[in-house]
């Protein structure tokens, strides 16, 4: 279904747009773009003129603008709520760190946008935290917490890859997206 919205969008865009050129902007494979438009065509969200005998246009019809407007519609209110339930899962993390523990707390990943939500959310709770963007800073940020004394830190984490890092190294996590 996602698919079918990134072709239908990608149309909407640039009606004149190839099968080649839609497959590049949607990150979809060519063949994959085929399937799709015929499947579209078939639904009668879209139809083909013939401009000339080697090139054709797709056009979006009535029906397809309207269901690319409630497609539209779903992705963002899906988006929403996943939204929604990592802002819960971050507020329940930072709850459960912002005692009076001296532990020490580390937003682990890229300088993205669930980073920027979980920075906020750590502050709005007054949560003490290291930010560690590659995996030689959080070796560091164990070290030393090692060397204070301090145990060893509380990992947030936001990608599948950087919680199985830790995991391999026998190192407990929060995930944020765990579960979602």
């Amino acid at each position: 279904m996602e698919s079918e919205y990134q072709v239908l969008n990608a149309i909407e865009k640039n009606m004149k747009a190839t099968q080649r050129e839609i497959a590049k902007s949607t990150g979809l494979s060519l063949g994959s773009v085929n399937v799709l438009i015929k499947r579209l065509i078939k639904k009668g969200f879209l139809k083909v003129e013939k401009l000339s005998p080697r090139t054709i246009r797709y056009v979006l019809t009535p029906q397809g603008f309207k269901e690319n407007a409630e497609k539209a519609y779903r992705f963002a209110v899906a988006s929403y709520r996943q939204i929604n339930a990592v802002n819960g899962r971050m507020d329940k993390i930072a709850q459960s760190l912002s005692g009076g523990d001296a532990k020490t707390v580390c937003a682990f990943g890229e300088d993205d946008e669930i980073c920027e939500m979980l920075v906020g959310r750590l502050k709005r709770h007054k949560v003490k935290f290291a930010r560690a963007r590659t995996g030689g800073e959080a070796e560091g940020l164990i070290e030393k917490a090692a060397a204070a004394g301090a145990g060893q830190p509380v990992f947030i984490v936001w990608r599948h890859e950087y919680a199985q890092m830790l995991a391999d190294k026998d190192i407990k996590c929060y995930n944020l997206l765990e579960g979602l």
